[in-house]
């Protein structure tokens, strides 16, 4: 019998089952890579463990899962609490020296045939690369681009320098990248031009309702809560409308920091849109879904996203629904018309595709179907699987 390929991820993800191991509730996040490990579990032509910052109690620990092995590393100094060191930043100004202290003798031990960096934009483990790039085969899958998102004031923007130098460096000096849209190959080829590009998607968590909801609410936003996923623009275009007499309600599901929250809910008032405005906070997936359920239509207005995976799963759920026209979303409509696209930052016509589409049952089922249809034919998770085993294969064998 063929041995299998040793392959190490480094990444960072939560999970509940990890939260119930630690006894903890970080809240779930990179579903992505948890949907990624159950897919891989069990598997015969590779064996995968899992290197990961220790998000959950900030200490080296180890544990395994159904065959995987997980390595948790202890990414901030004893000499200052985990959350001061994040809330000061000090890890991007030091580029993380714990993180290489406490991952070297692990790699070592675990001694790859590949090792497998889910994104560079995390310094918190992107900073391993420079550690391992001459001693194993290295393998790179775009997430997404931390270098294209914006800041919101001086500070941030000094970190955000810090942190995308880093990311841009790691996409430079890396010589297999993963992709799964022409926009972001043409990204990483602008900055890597030499690079060979292996295409395959991350698998996507397919979403069910299990009931049938009435529609309580007349749009839903379901993402971070953040300047660059859109929320902003999505309250100037309800206030456009409710000027208009047009009073439609909005349904946000995800998280935000409470300054920010603090200040969106400051504009909402002023614009005089609390009765319009329902801020669920962070849920869990399923709860998430059934929220989902109970809404008209989805706006995701991002400024920048490879393909948002909470626009996938709207798809999937028959939702239709509205993005602006940037990242790789655009793609979703080169066989029929599944989202309708706004050009970034045109609120009026943000505004009016709203309306338009609220006001249409024809429209709306047309493009419910077409969405779902969509999504059903791009994204495979049975092909994730078999794409990523022949992609280690093909690197393994190089000399």
């Amino acid at each position: 019998m063929k041995k299998p390929i040793k392959i190490l991820w480094i990444c960072h993800f939560s999970n509940e089952e990890i939260n119930k191991h630690f006894k903890t509730n970080v809240n779930y996040f990179a579903p992505w890579i948890d949907q990624l490990i159950k897919l891989f579990e069990g598997s015969e032509e590779v064996q995968v463990t899992i290197l990961a910052p220790n998000v959950f109690t900030y200490k080296n620990d180890k544990l395994t899962i159904r065959g995987i092995d997980y390595y948790f590393y202890k990414y901030s100094p004893d000499w200052i609490k985990p959350n001061l060191y994040e809330k000061l930043r000090l890890g991007y100004i030091s580029k993380y020296p714990t993180v290489i202290k406490n991952t070297k003798n692990i790699i070592d031990e675990i001694n790859p045939d590949v090792i497998h960096f889910h994104g560079a934009e995390n310094l918190y483990y992107s900073v391993l690369f420079n550690e391992v790039k001459n001693r194993y085969k290295c393998f790179l899958t775009i997430q997404g681009f931390a270098f294209l998102s914006e800041t919101k004031s001086f500070i941030y923007n000094y970190f955000h320098k810090i942190r995308t130098a880093v990311e841009k460096n790691t996409i430079r000096k890396v010589s297999r990248i993963g992709v799964r849209t022409e926009e972001m190959a043409n990204i990483v080829k602008e900055l890597n031009p030499e690079c060979k590009l292996f295409w395959h998607n991350y698998p996507i968590n397919i979403p069910t309702i299990k009931s049938d909801p009435q529609k309580k609410y007349d749009i839903a936003f379901f993402a971070r809560v953040t300047k660059n996923k859109g929320i902003e623009d999505l309250i100037e275009a309800t206030r456009i409308l409710k000027e208009r007499n047009i009073d439609l309600s909005v349904i946000v599901i995800g998280d935000g920091s409470k300054s920010y929250l603090e200040f969106l809910k400051n504009k909402i008032a002023k614009y005089k849109l609390e009765s319009n405005y329902d801020f669920q906070g962070f849920k869990k997936q399923e709860e998430a879904y059934e929220l989902l359920g109970k809404s008209h239509l989805y706006v995701i207005p991002t400024y920048h996203d490879i393909i948002p995976g909470t626009l996938i799963e709207n798809m999937f759920l028959k939702i239709p629904s509205i993005a602006y026209n940037v990242g790789g979303i655009p793609s979703l409509n080169d066989n029929m018309e599944s989202v309708i696209l706004v050009e970034k930052g045109d609120i009026d016509s943000l505004a009016s595709s709203i309306y338009k589409l609220h006001n249409d049952e024809k429209l709306r089922n047309q493009l419910s179907e077409n969405a779902y249809n969509v999504a059903c034919s791009m994204f495979d998770n049975n092909k994730v699987k078999a794409d990523l085993e022949k992609i280690y294969s093909i690197i393994d064998n190089e000399k």
